[in-house]
């Protein structure tokens, strides 16, 4: 069975307490010479953090959408010793991240989510990026109470306690469930805007077709 271990939610204050741990915790796991991947919502998120590591010391490369020539051999390098990667969450989907056996033995890969997603499926992809087919690794998701997801999907019956996140009078329990309750919320609206559009579309074609006919 995998050995991966997804870590309960980190829970913050605010989105720059957050970016602080961040950097910490890349550093900590890159001094011991395990590899860090870690994914971001967007391509302005992983330039910042691609900055503030290099201001760290700390030798980093960077996958998104900006940079397709070089996406291949930058997952190829991932897995490496000591490597330390910053991707968007669309970045190099697909693709297996490998590890050699001496760095299964330091633990494997390291997944840091800097930010949940509406869908939970995206973040599971990024989870399933370590702990392939019973490979070590450790999955490490954040979250602040400033967060789109929460700010945006949060059931309105629920969001006297996302006050609590801001507050830092939490538990990483807490902060599970309700990120779990806004990506379910933010799925149903999705869900029913795609209904939107399919039904838009269909009456459009049959308009379309009916002028045709009169034509």
């Amino acid at each position: 069975p995998p050995r991966r271990r997804i870590h309960p939610y980190y829970a913050f204050v605010s989105n720059e307490a957050r970016w602080v741990a961040v950097a910490n915790e890349a550093k900590r796991y890159h001094l011991s010479d395990r590899p860090v991947l870690i994914g971001t919502r967007s391509i302005q998120d992983s330039e910042r953090l691609i900055r503030i590591l290099q201001k760290e010391g700390i030798n980093c490369e960077l996958l998104n959408a900006k940079n397709h020539m070089t996406e291949a051999q930058v997952i190829a390098d991932a897995g490496a010793r000591g490597a330390v990667t910053v991707a968007t969450n669309m970045a190099g989907r697909g693709t297996d991240i490998k590890v050699s056996p001496a760095v299964e033995a330091l633990g494997g890969l390291v997944v840091i989510m800097l930010e949940p997603h509406e869908s939970a499926r995206i973040d599971w992809q990024l989870f399933g990026r370590t702990g392939r087919q019973g490979s070590p690794g450790d999955v490490l998701p954040m979250a602040a109470a400033d967060d789109e997801l929460l700010q945006k999907h949060l059931p309105r019956w629920l969001r006297p306690l996302n006050r609590l996140v801001a507050l830092g009078l939490t538990s990483n329990h807490l902060i599970t469930k309700l990120i779990q309750h806004a990506q379910k919320h933010a799925e149903r609206r999705a869900f029913r805007h795609r209904q939107r559009l399919n039904t838009f579309d269909r009456k459009t074609r049959e308009m379309m077709s009916f002028v045709r006919r009169k034509a």
